[in-house]
């Protein structure tokens, strides 16, 4: 093998400064529960390939509950989840920012019961320089979870809202995206939503679904990331775990509406004008990682 012309086509084919990279994990059935020592090596293989393939400065964003600190508050997590990725970033010549989703204090019957605390934290040499928690709970997180009182509430004293390259960064927990669609834009040139998990497609035939296991992934896509860039003519960018099934090629992990007074309703995965620039897989424990990497 030529390794110095590998080497050449590899920076060559590198995505320059101002990129964005989204994590999708196929995670097996038998990881019901998250290992936080497992999940923190992903971590960090992932940002050292994501690093190899671009130049400049950038954004990883991970998915939701990526890490979770049991009965805990999920603040209890934060120097283990950060304090080594705060070093390595420390070692670099570029500014770097890992968004990364931390649950806690999840209930006896978790997964099924839902984790009180759910929020996102973004890492940069610096230290965390931005926390968000959920403010726009589902129908059945209702009175369940703790919400922010509002899309702009600050964290313990940080916004969820930072700045890379002059650009504003928002970042959203999972369903936030919905609420996003009422809201004016404070600013924010680009969304990042840290979504939980998709389950298994539903099998049932006819409109009502008998299995109880519709995932909501098109939906999703649809009428929550197409649908907050319509709102706030921001791209968005989406992480997720697809649970115990496999992740869909055409699901966009990158939206930008650019479709007018189109109604969400009848926007398709070929309208989206946001093309990955480059993507690679890792084979992990859990089962698999897929990396894309966007220009924006």
């Amino acid at each position: 093998m030529n390794i110095k012309r590998f080497k050449d086509e590899e920076t060559k084919n590198k995505i320059k400064s101002n990129w964005l990279a989204t994590v999708l994990l196929r995670s097996n059935a038998r990881f019901t529960q998250t290992d936080n020592d497992i999940r923190k090596k992903v971590l960090e293989d992932i940002l050292n390939k994501t690093l190899r393939r671009t130049s400049g400065n950038g954004v990883i964003l991970f998915p939701g509950g990526y890490f979770n600190s049991g009965k805990k508050k999920a603040n209890a997590i934060f120097n283990l989840a950060t304090n080594r990725l705060k070093k390595e970033l420390r070692k670099m010549n570029r500014n770097i920012v890992v968004c990364i989703g931390i649950d806690g204090r999840l209930g006896r019957g978790y997964p099924k019961d839902f984790p009180k605390d759910q929020l996102a934290i973004a890492v940069s040499r610096k230290g965390i320089i931005a926390i968000g928690r959920k403010f726009n709970p589902t129908e059945d997180e209702e009175d369940k979870i703790q919400s922010a009182s509002t899309y702009l509430s600050l964290e313990e004293g940080k916004s969820r809202i930072f700045l890379l390259n002059g650009r504003r960064f928002y970042m959203a927990v999972c369903y936030d995206v919905f609420g996003l669609k009422q809201l004016p834009n404070p600013g924010v040139k680009v969304i990042l939503n840290a979504v939980h998990q998709f389950t298994p497609r539903c099998k049932c035939k006819g409109e009502i679904c008998k299995c109880g296991a519709a995932s909501g992934d098109v939906d999703f896509a649809r009428k929550g990331l197409a649908g907050a860039s319509k709102k706030w003519n921001s791209p968005v960018f989406a992480s997720v775990v697809f649970f115990n099934r496999d992740i869909p090629i055409r699901w966009p992990s990158g939206v930008r509406w650019n479709q007018g007074n189109k109604s969400v309703q009848q926007w398709k995965y070929r309208n989206n004008p946001i093309k990955t620039g480059d993507e690679f897989e890792l084979s992990i424990k859990e089962g698999v990682a897929l990396v894309r990497i966007y220009n924006i």
